[in-house]
């Protein structure tokens, strides 16, 4: 009977576990990037979501990038990342939304790990999820981006 009984508390407990992680809400949150805010993003990060607090760490689901064409196209468009701060990328624009001359979207895709080592990572406990890219574009004017993001907050 103790053997049973020691069986069916952890039971009870790892059904808690995963119910508490499966319950973190999913939330939507849409960021606003300006001309000079992409201009800058190799230069200046832009934070999508701020550092969650201390044990905790953000997990995106999905990311939207739309890149709103103003009046001239970026002369050197550069591959937009989302990372979290200091980590290694996690999703990658393949579709290149900042080149061209009209207003498009694309849904960036998550990156692999043939090029990581072993010291490289992709989750941070209390760290912001920020935009950035290897280069600052150049040219763009009038050109500005919506960022949509779907998340949760999960426990380290």
């Amino acid at each position: 009977i103790s053997a049973a009984t020691d069986i069916l508390n952890a039971c009870e407990l790892l059904d808690v576990a995963l119910k508490a992680t499966n319950d973190a809400a999913v939330i939507y949150t849409s960021v606003y990037l300006t001309n000079a805010e992409i201009a800058a993003i190799y230069t200046t990060p832009k934070t999508l979501i701020n550092a969650p607090g201390t044990g905790y760490y953000i997990y995106p689901i999905s990311i939207n990038v739309q890149h709103i064409f103003g009046s001239a196209a970026w002369v050197t468009p550069q591959v937009i990342t989302a990372r979290i701060h200091g980590a290694s990328s996690l999703f990658q624009d393949t579709f290149d939304v900042l080149t061209g001359t009209i207003t498009r979207m694309c849904k960036m895709v998550p990156t692999t790990g043939s090029a990581y080592t072993a010291a490289d990572t992709q989750y941070i406990e209390n760290q912001p999820l920020e935009l950035t890219s290897a280069a600052n574009p150049t040219g763009g004017t009038g050109c500005t981006a919506r960022v949509d993001i779907i998340y949760k907050i999960l426990p380290w």
